[in-house]
């Protein structure tokens, strides 16, 4: 659901992706790379938010691990994780 231009996302955009079973709910670029806020939402009820920049993971994620009901913070940069993930707290 969303906006296409020769035939890749574009703008504000809901893509499923069956392999995985995760949906992704948020903004594309030129090229149809993610970019600006983003949400995943995975089968298994886990939940990735952050922002992407030109299709590599930039700035702060929360992540929400629902088996283990934990919240997690971490900064990434060019689709690197910084080792320092932070708990937030239970949900």
């Amino acid at each position: 659901i969303g906006n296409f231009i020769e035939g890749l996302p574009a703008g504000l955009c809901v893509l499923a992706t069956p392999r995985n079973g995760s949906i992704f709910v948020g903004n594309y670029g030129e090229g149809g790379e993610r970019h600006g806020l983003g949400t995943i939402l995975y089968d298994n009820g886990d939940v990735v938010q952050g922002t992407w920049a030109h299709g590599r993971r930039d700035g702060a994620f929360k992540t929400y691990y629902a088996e283990r009901r934990r919240l997690y913070t971490t900064q990434w940069k060019a689709d690197a994780a910084d080792t320092n993930s932070k708990y937030i707290g239970e949900g």
